[in-house]
């Protein structure tokens, strides 16, 4: 589902198509070369439209196939649909392309590519995106690094978030340690872990009953508690906190999808990370 940006959707936070009213559209005539063209997750194309539609340009849709030329490239991206942009920016040759980095850190998102200049704009109130994005002001790109993400979880839980997870591996390029994929048939397993909370940027903990109920899941966030390593914990499936880890904040994916509600679980669980992994340290 798309947000609504124009902030006069009567089912807000989600657009209706209520923008029509408001003097543009979604609709655009083909074309290979214009100044301006926008990309962007899926979640925010009505935001790209409205921006492609205020200086006269396109947004770059799924049934285009032949490569565009334009002076100006805007990326509008909240972390989802990676793979998607990239797919398309491989479509369009641009003299200069700005990345419009929403609710995320852009240094998160080296893996769509060299930028000229950033933008960032944040979740705010009712229709104030667009107001943002006209009073934002450039940044000059950084050096990008992927982060190490150390996961815990029930080996219940693997069949459904562990490919999830793998959007932060190759559509992000971000590392995710699992000891269901990540531990070589014969290693240490006990050495591993140790090895891999040492050396990672934050935990995970996707909490569930099965992962109250794990012996190896209490030891991970204890070590990870020990070596003082952030950690994010994300209730899947409503239940609380284990007993040794109520002092620290956790998110309900339930409740954060009931408040973003053009969001799957599954798209919840990645917005999640990507804003505590936006976090200064």
């Amino acid at each position: 589902m798309r947000r609504c940006i124009c902030g006069e959707a009567k089912s807000y936070p989600v657009c209706d198509g209520s923008h029509v009213g408001k003097n543009w559209s979604c609709k655009r005539e083909s074309t290979s070369q214009v100044a301006y063209v926008s990309i962007s997750s899926m979640h925010y194309r009505s935001l790209a439209q409205k921006w492609a539609h205020h200086h006269k340009g396109i947004v770059v849709e799924e049934q285009d196939e032949d490569t565009i030329f334009c002076q100006q490239l805007w990326i509008f991206c909240d972390g989802s649909d990676a793979d998607s942009i990239v797919l398309h920016r491989n479509r369009v040759v641009a003299q200069k392309v700005t990345l419009v980095a929403i609710s995320i850190s852009y240094e998160l998102l080296f893996a769509l590519g060299p930028f000229d200049s950033i933008l960032h704009i944040g979740e705010e109130k009712k229709g104030s995106l667009w107001l943002q994005l006209q009073q934002a002001e450039n940044q000059e790109p950084k050096s990008k690094t992927p982060q190490n993400i150390f996961l815990s979880h029930a080996v219940v839980d693997e069949g459904r978030w562990i490919p999830v997870l793998d959007e932060f591996r190759h559509q992000l390029g971000h590392k995710v340690f699992s000891c269901s994929d990540s531990i070589l048939s014969g290693s240490n397993w006990y050495e591993e872990i140790i090895g891999h909370l040492r050396d990672c940027d934050w935990v995970l903990c996707l909490i569930s009953e099965g992962f109250r109920k794990s012996t190896f899941c209490a030891f991970e966030v204890g070590m990870a508690r020990a070596l003082q390593k952030p950690i994010l914990m994300i209730s899947i499936d409503g239940v609380p906190p284990p007993s040794y880890a109520q002092d620290v904040q956790m998110e309900v994916l339930d409740r954060y999808c009931a408040t973003h509600p053009w969001l799957t679980r599954e798209e919840g669980l990645v917005e999640c990370m990507l804003r505590f992994a936006s976090i200064p340290r």
